[in-house]
């Protein structure tokens, strides 16, 4: 199980926040990934909850998980007003995949907080071992962006799997 807090912006400087992420696998088959994240009260989107192309607009957490061959990975989105993206690469922004299916979603919000459960099934995931990274995107206008492990870029690009860690879980 990795559990993991993401309290420095893109570019390593800390933050007033933390946005709790936990990964784990169910029988080392499924991929659990759970969310406790304050609620910067951005608008929810106009579509219903749900998938939502351009999720990363709004208020978010996403996480990518890369395998260990081609630099295939998935990015998992999830946001406080109950809206997902999950879509699977092979190579960097190689999208392959853009619907994702997931086994489990469920996003609890409060005024201050607001917190997620998404489970993606085996089949889904990139060849172990893994590395990953975790980003949390907020402000309507003025974005803030957020990284797990911060990266060294002029622009912030959650794609470069460069900056990726090990994920042991």
């Amino acid at each position: 199980m990795g559990r993991f807090v993401i309290s420095k912006d893109w570019r390593g400087n800390p933050v007033e926040w933390q946005t709790r992420v936990i990964v784990t696998t169910d029988d080392k088959t499924n991929l659990l990934v759970e969310v406790d994240a304050p609620y910067h009260g951005d608008p929810a989107p106009s579509e219903p909850p749900g998938r939502l192309w351009g999720l990363w607009q709004h208020e978010v957490v996403e996480v990518f998980i890369a395998g260990a061959a081609d630099d295939r990975y998935i990015e998992l989105e999830m946001g406080p007003h109950a809206h997902y993206l999950a879509l699977r690469f092979a190579g960097e922004r190689n999208l392959v995949d853009d619907d994702v299916s997931l086994e489990e979603f469920e996003v609890q919000l409060t005024q201050s907080r607001w917190t997620c459960r998404m489970r993606i099934g085996g089949s889904a995931l990139p060849e172990r071992p893994w590395r990953f990274n975790a980003y949390s995107i907020s402000g309507e206008s003025d974005r803030r962006y957020c990284a797990l492990f911060p990266q060294v870029e002029p622009n912030p690009d959650f794609h470069r799997l460069r900056y990726f860690r090990p994920l042991d879980c």
